[in-house]
């Protein structure tokens, strides 16, 4: 890869991974991708996904994680909405104290997004669910007020598919069977990955950006 350009190490080659990637990429960024899975799933990868619950189970936890290229867009079946003004505020009934972004903050992205997927809109409204001939349950809309999803097309749901020009362009770095074991930190802002290598042994790989980009568990 060239020098003197900024250069961003993403953890995690996932749905959110694989699209920074991508777009920084395009944007003129050095990208070193480090994804701990291969090519494709392996059973005997998942064991680093076991966690012990306490509490109230997440079936989550286990059920429907994919660690490889692509993360779980290898498996998923393609189901989206968009969030809404709602989701993102505080809901004390509920014990929850709201997200630190605004939705104003997400919603100029939405479109991108449905164009990349493959989609025209978020979501579905009530006489184009009842043009399909879906049949609205009887609920009373003072009380509850229904979401409709999309489905993408089959071709777009697999994201290692979707971005599998960028994946060998000359900006990316695609590191698979590597697994991210530190992050290193000076003067208060992290400046590059510790990873074990598919071999055995470890290496620092130094970066103007880190980003952690592993999945809702591993990246807490």
């Amino acid at each position: 890869m060239q020098r003197g350009r900024r250069s961003v190490c993403i953890i995690g080659a996932g749905a959110a991974g694989l699209t920074l990637a991508d777009a920084l990429a395009r944007a003129g960024w050095r990208v070193i991708l480090v994804e701990g899975g291969g090519a494709r799933p392996a059973p005997a990868l998942e064991d680093t996904y076991r966690v012990t619950m306490l509490g109230t189970p997440h079936r989550g936890a286990h059920e429907g994680r994919f660690r490889a290229l692509g993360g779980s867009t290898t498996r998923w079946g393609g189901q989206l909405w968009p969030w809404e003004r709602h989701e993102f505020e505080p809901r004390p009934w509920l014990g929850l104290d709201g997200w630190p972004i605004a939705h104003d903050e997400v919603a100029p992205y939405y479109d991108a997004a449905f164009a990349l997927l493959g989609i025209r809109r978020g979501s579905l409204t009530p006489d184009a669910a009842a043009a399909h001939g879906v049949q609205l349950p009887p609920l009373d809309p003072e009380r509850f007020a229904l979401k409709y999803s999309v489905w993408l097309p089959w071709r777009r749901r697999n994201l290692a598919r979707v971005f599998g020009a960028s994946l060998r362009g000359p900006s990316v770095d695609l590191r698979l069977g590597t697994t991210a074991v530190g992050i290193e930190m000076s003067g208060g802002r992290a400046t590059g990955v510790r990873v074990q290598l598919p071999g055995g042994g470890e290496e620092l790989i130094g970066a103007d950006l880190v980003v952690i980009a592993a999945g809702a568990i591993e990246t807490s």
